[in-house]
C-alpha cells in the first residue's frame, strides 16, 4: 500500500519519475543500437561506400550514447528501486525487477568488452551483439512491465479506483 503522508502532487512527480526517464533510455537504447549496426555496416563495407561511411563517426558515437546509457540504467534502476522503497516501504520481487536489473548486468558486461574492441580484438565482438540484443528484447519487456505497474498498481492506488 502506498504511503499517504505524501502529498498528492510530490507523490505523483516521484512515481512518475523513473517512468519518464527509463522512455527516454529505452528510446536511447535503440538509438545506440542503430548507431552499433552501422558501425558494423562500415566495417564490412567496400572502399568508397567505406570513406563515406568512416566520415560520419559511427563507431564514435556509438560508444558516446552507449556510455551515457549505462550510467542511466545505473541511475535509472536504482531510482527506481529507491522510489519504489520511499513510496511503499519496500522492494517487491516482480519481473520487472529482474529484467530491470539484468538489464544493468547486460550493460556492463557490453560495455566491458569495448576497450577489446577497440584494441581490434575480434572475440569480443559477438558477445558484445549479443548483449546488446538481449538489452533491446528486455527493454522491450520493461516497457510492457513498468506499464502494466503504472495501469494496474499505481495509478488506481493514487487516484482511486
Amino acid at each position: 500500500m502506498m504511503r499517504n503522508d505524501i502529498p498528492l502532487l510530490l507523490k505523483s512527480f516521484i512515481a512518475f519519475l523513473h517512468p519518464v526517464i527509463m522512455t527516454a533510455v529505452v528510446t536511447a537504447t535503440f538509438y545506440a543500437a542503430y548507431f552499433g549496426v552501422q558501425t558494423r555496416r562500415t566495417r564490412t563495407a567496400r572502399s568508397e561506400e567505406k570513406k563515406e561511411l568512416v566520415k560520419k563517426k559511427f563507431n564514435l558515437k556509438h560508444a558516446q550514447v552507449a556510455s551515457i546509457l549505462l550510467s542511466m540504467w545505473v541511475v535509472g534502476g536504482v531510482g527506481g528501486m529507491a522510489v519504489t522503497y520511499y513510496l511503499y516501504g519496500q522492494l517487491f520481487f516482480s519481473p520487472h525487477l529482474i529484467v530491470g536489473l539484468s538489464v544493468i548486468c547486460f550493460a556492463a558486461l557490453a560495455g566491458s568488452l569495448s576497450t577489446f574492441i577497440y584494441q581490434g580484438k575480434s572475440w569480443a565482438r559477438v558477445p558484445h551483439i549479443a548483449f546488446g540484443v538481449l538489452i533491446a528484447i528486455l527493454s522491450i519487456a520493461q516497457v510492457v512491465t513498468g506499464v502494466s505497474i503504472l495501469i494496474q498498481d499505481m495509478l488506481p492506488e493514487m487516484f482511486g479506483k
